[in-house]
């Protein structure tokens, strides 16, 4: 049995220092396009289609891909294909997440801005007794995490900041001087 001479891999340190491995490794093939299977059953780029088909990182994937175009003067088109397209996968979670996240602090001011304007909501919402004039009676509770806030002026506006979530719920009056 002959002994295929090692593939010399390029090193990119600091790709290997931001991503943790060096993606040439999976990348450089002995074939041009990497397609040749040289006596197994797979092809010379089956791990490196695994291994970006696991990527979920936008660093990883920018890392990989500028590592494909460095070694195939431009990226060989089905490698570039495949990570473009795991790219886009990434950045259309990355859309979701984002969008999830402005829909929740949405919420979190639309329920803001009605505890706002009635203290007898916020008092049923919350479990917190409010008084008349919009103090609280009793410990003030954060409305969305329920932890214990602090009289604070944000703004110029008098209110209750919790320290958790970091909600800041303005009532009508903040009625024991703090």
């Amino acid at each position: 049995m002959t002994r295929r001479r090692r593939i010399e891999v390029p090193s990119y340190p600091d790709i290997e220092e931001a991503v943790g491995y060096n993606p040439a490794r999976f990348l450089k093939t002995r074939s041009r396009d990497g397609l040749e299977k040289h006596g197994g059953d797979t092809t010379e780029l089956h791990l490196a289609i695994c291994v970006i088909r696991g990527i979920d990182d936008l660093g990883t994937i920018n890392a990989w891909i500028q590592v494909e175009r460095d070694l195939f003067d431009g990226g060989r088109d089905h490698v570039m294909k495949l990570l473009e397209h795991r790219r886009e996968i990434i950045l259309d979670r990355l859309r979701d997440e984002q969008a999830q996240e402005r829909e929740k602090a949405s919420e979190r001011g639309r329920s803001s801005s009605s505890r706002r304007e009635s203290p007898e909501q916020a008092e049923r919402e919350s479990g917190r007794t409010v008084a008349a004039d919009g103090g609280a009676l009793d410990e003030p509770v954060c409305p969305d995490c329920t932890s214990a806030v602090e009289a604070e002026t944000v703004d110029e506006q008098r209110g209750w900041w919790c320290p958790e979530c970091t909600s800041f719920v303005r009532p009508l009056e903040v009625s024991d001087g703090a």
